[in-house]
């Protein structure tokens, strides 16, 4: 540790857990100050911490440091979860709020010029585990499954020791659309997943390890849980008549192609040449032009 410090402070739930603000950065303990490690999360930089405030209802971290404004740490309850008997297991979950599926809003106010934001949350839940070595040997992924155990998305996961973040964006995956599809608008993002209890299953080589995550409304919405698994039938509705759609056009395209390339290679034949003049083979397929 380097530098003296300018602010220490208590977590409001576990005593244990303890931040220190110094010249030259953040510095965290999880066994009331007998160890320390510096805080590197989000490239947070390597300045004086001059105050530091638990949020009471996020339970966010709120850094103030001399020279590069206010930061702020989402959800710090992992932390408080990461005690010595957790740490001591090759690989772990660590148990979040559950996530919250957003309204998306914005202001139409104007503010002037003298203002100061930040980036929100992201738009994702977030899946937080600890492995006490880094993963090098047999292949390791991130899968959820929803409540029928059904696979809906697999994650790239992080190898490295220590506290790792996943954002999964609670989506499925976007089906399959032409390539000049613009009807479909946003198809390419795929349909929100709808609110409920879904499992994440982390491999790692020959283990597996599982723990449950919580997708919830926005508390600000007007709909129910009800009206929302709707709307998210209806969209997979769409997603099937996309994908049939999709198939049809690459069909199309591939007896297109196969026209094309045996004119190339006939030449010579004056009749067939006449009959793909006279032909419907003269139609644009979707997403192409000829």
């Amino acid at each position: 540790m380097r530098g003296y410090a300018h602010v220490i402070k208590e977590d409001t739930v576990s005593p244990s857990l303890l931040f220190l603000g110094t010249e030259f950065g953040l510095w965290i303990s999880l066994d009331s100050g007998k160890h320390w490690a510096k805080y590197k999360g989000h490239e947070f930089p390597s300045v004086a911490v001059r105050d530091i405030v638990v949020h009471p209802r996020e339970s966010d971290l709120v850094i103030a440091t001399h020279g590069r404004g206010i930061w702020i740490v989402d959800d710090i309850t992992t932390l408080r979860k990461l005690t010595p008997e957790v740490m001591a297991h090759e690989a772990v979950f660590l148990q979040a709020k559950p996530a919250q599926q957003r309204l998306r809003a914005n202001g139409g106010w104007v503010e002037g010029s003298a203002v100061f934001t930040g980036p929100n949350p992201p738009d994702a839940a977030l899946i937080t585990y600890y492995q006490n070595k880094r993963h090098i040997f047999g292949k390791m992924k991130l899968e959820i499954f929803d409540s029928q155990g059904k696979l809906v998305d697999t994650l790239p996961p992080n190898s490295r020791r220590g506290i790792s973040r996943v954002e999964w964006p609670m989506r499925l995956k976007a089906p399959h659309v032409p390539p000049a599809a613009t009807a479909a608008f946003e198809a390419a993002h795929g349909a929100q997943s709808y609110a409920g209890t879904y499992t994440v299953k982390m491999t790692r080589g020959k283990e597996t390890y599982s723990t449950q995550l919580v997708l919830e409304l926005d508390p600000r919405a007007q709909f129910t849980v009800e009206d929302r698994k709707l709307e998210f039938d209806a969209a997979m509705r769409l997603h099937r008549l996309l994908g049939e759609m999709s198939f049809d056009v690459d069909r199309i395209n591939g007896v297109h192609d196969a026209l094309m390339e045996r004119d190339a290679k006939l030449k010579g034949d004056a009749a067939f040449s006449k009959r793909m003049q006279n032909s419907p083979a003269k139609w644009k397929p979707c997403g192409r032009r000829s």
